[in-house]
């Protein structure tokens, strides 16, 4: 807390309401932080005998938070609460972690027909332990055929682009009429299975 000299103001007791856009607000580590009040998006938080008051953010979700506050500085309520300026909203950035796992983006067409390329060509990303989007190059992705006799042909073997994304473009499959899954495949980690494509013949 602040006076309008700003001066500190060391006083307890004061509600200083946080909210943001994105994660989940809890109470600090702070010995002084006892109270609290908590939904998804916001937290109150007292005021300690400094005139400080501590608010912890998480978040699982990779993305930018704007963090703002309000206090209620008038403890009779005879006015409301005024919005913190200083500081102003506070900005955290939340990075996603290493990638744990492929993720089909794009389907494959649901129908294709016996040697030519998809209409539609699968897109496929990298993802970390929490589902974010994880852009990392150089990641080498295999796709096959889950079932069937059937030969998967094109360019079957690529790697992640600066996005950590592989975009097939000439995917095709040779064999009888029948549905067939994809099967996408990295060394350590999880693989991806894509949509069902109905192979049918040419008419």
């Amino acid at each position: 807390l602040r006076d309008a000299f700003g001066n500190p103001v060391r006083r307890a007791g004061h509600t200083v309401t946080f909210n943001t856009n994105l994660g989940t607000l809890s109470a600090a580590v702070n010995p002084n932080n006892r109270f609290g009040t908590q939904s998804q998006h916001n937290f109150a938080s007292l005021t300690d005998s400094t005139g400080k008051a501590y608010v912890q953010i998480t978040s699982l979700q990779a993305g930018v938070a704007s963090v703002t506050a309000d206090v209620d500085h008038d403890r009779n309520n005879s006015t409301g609460p005024l919005a913190v300026v200083n500081g102003s909203p506070a900005i955290i950035t939340f990075l996603p972690g290493p990638p744990v796992a492929l993720k089909v983006i794009t389907e494959p067409s649901d129908t294709a027909y016996n040697q030519l390329a998809f209409s539609r060509q699968p897109k496929v990303a990298l993802i970390d332990m929490h589902g974010n989007h994880s852009p990392q190059a150089g990641i080498s992705i295999q796709a096959s055929l889950l079932q069937g006799a059937a030969t998967l042909l094109g360019s079957r073997n690529l790697l992640t682009d600066s996005l950590g994304y592989v975009q097939y473009t000439n995917l095709a499959i040779e064999g009888t009429a029948a549905s067939y899954n994809l099967l996408l495949v990295s060394p350590g980690l999880t693989p991806d299975t894509s949509a069902q494509v109905v192979l049918a013949c040419i008419p």
